[in-house]
């Protein structure tokens, strides 16, 4: 598992995933998130909801290729989206993070 610090927060899993054209949860797709978030007792169900909430208006799944970013803080979770370069290394958390919701970051806890 990979770890990073970023403003704060603790990533506590960066998987590389391709990002089909559908906001569509594949068993493949919930197994990666499971075996990641469930020992921090994120209930899966909920994150796939909020997961698809908060990135329908922000329309991540047309970038060909992706790295999900899952990001732990205080007992509770944020997630966020940055772009990969070609060798499917995530780039500067810091500087190229994008925002989500429409414009709009998670509020924080």
């Amino acid at each position: 598992m990979l770890h990073y610090e970023a403003e704060d927060k603790e990533l506590i899993a960066v998987v590389n995933m391709r990002l089909a054209g559908a906001c569509a949860w594949t068993p493949n797709m919930r197994r990666i998130i499971d075996f990641h978030l469930t020992p921090y007792g994120v209930d899966i169900d909920e994150f796939c909801t909020q997961f698809d909430e908060r990135t329908a208006a922000a329309e991540v799944f047309n970038w060909p290729v992706g790295v999900m970013v899952f990001v732990y803080e205080g007992g509770d979770f944020l997630f966020e989206f940055t772009r990969s370069n070609l060798l499917g290394s995530p780039v500067s958390f810091k500087d190229q993070l994008p925002d989500i919701c429409g414009g709009s970051r998670p509020p924080r806890p």
